[in-house]
């Protein structure tokens, strides 16, 4: 068995913010690497490594050409890694690495993240010694007035024996958004020929005590569930961990029908309120060719609107088919 560090305490430092329309999560877990001591980790030369500290770093770089599978996601590469002798329990690094602008502030106003399961949830284990973790953070520009480019830093949250925080940042990485077109708002044509391949949804259900399901839908067809650790057993949603799949061809209809009945655009005028504690929230986020939406809302409110328990019921019944398909 691998031996696990608790990182050592340290002081108090400024911490990334845990707002959810910050939240980073990747498409992809990378194979770790074993290197010998003293030995390149990546035969790329991988830029983008900030300070390490108590033996874990991270690095943030914006490939040169853009990639991915909608002409809206800019893709990003963000790795974490282990540089120290022995493993690293997954519970002393942070879940909610976040990407900041350059010098430590909120994002632009404009852009988003399009929060996805990252690399982090992807552990099953204790991250070992000179192992790294790869993932994709991607962002979007909702409004020609966003910056078409911008300075991004990488920040993620581990954590001493005392629960206080150590943050991780990469390097600076300058990102090109300049063959980005702005999202146009969702509508109910774009949903009118069903699922296709350039569509992308991320709905993540903040079920109070019940936990968060995180559900991704991509254009190829795949399906990728994240269920966090610690929520109560309720035998409608799947069990913790991470779960892939793949919808069948009769799920491609059927996900466009439940969304056109629900009319997601209406979530964007429900009010904004203070939540109640441990209220569940309902976030969508949904992009189809040059179109998106994003939106987060308490889910009483989201019930309140036609269609929506019906859309939530066939999310979570999918979530579930996915986890015991493996």
């Amino acid at each position: 068995m691998p031996r696990t560090t608790s990182l050592p305490t340290a002081a108090p430092l400024r911490t990334a913010s845990l707002l959810a329309a910050l939240l980073i999560v990747g498409s992809a877990v990378a194979t770790a690497q074993d290197p010998e001591p003293g030995e390149n980790f990546d035969a790329e030369n991988f830029d983008g490594w900030g300070k390490a500290q108590h033996g874990l770093r991270v690095a943030l770089s914006a490939p040169p050409q853009p990639i991915g599978g909608s002409p809206l996601l800019r893709m990003l590469d963000a790795r974490l890694r282990n540089e120290a002798k022995s493993a690293v329990a997954i519970e002393r690094l942070g879940r909610y690495p976040a990407l900041r602008a350059e010098p430590d502030g909120p994002l632009p106003e404009g852009l988003a993240v399009l929060p996805t399961i990252h690399g982090i949830h992807g552990l099953a284990a204790p991250l070992g010694a000179k192992t790294e973790i790869r993932w994709h953070p991607r962002i979007l520009r909702t409004s020609a007035k966003a910056p078409t480019s911008v300075r991004l830093r990488l920040s993620v949250a581990a954590y001493g024996a005392r629960n206080q925080p150590v943050t991780l940042r990469s390097e600076v990485a300058e990102v090109d958004l300049s063959r980005f077109p702005a999202a146009r708002t969702l509508t109910d044509a774009d949903l009118a020929a069903g699922w296709t391949g350039g569509s992308v949804l991320v709905h993540r259900d903040f079920g109070g005590l019940w936990g968060i399901t995180h559900t991704e839908i991509w254009p190829d067809g795949s399906v990728r569930v994240h269920r966090s650790a610690g929520g109560a057993l309720d035998e409608r949603r799947p069990p913790a961990g991470l779960h892939v799949g793949r919808l069948s061809t009769d799920d491609h209809e059927a996900l466009a029908k439940v969304l056109r009945a629900a009319k997601p655009w209406r979530l964007t005028a429900i009010p904004k309120r203070m939540l109640i504690p441990d209220e569940s929230t309902f976030e969508l986020f949904v992009i189809s060719g040059d179109a998106a939406l994003i939106a987060r809302v308490p889910l009483a409110d989201a019930f309140e609107l036609d269609g929506f328990p019906e859309l939530r019921a066939y999310l979570d019944a999918l979530a579930l088919r996915i986890s015991k398909s493996e």
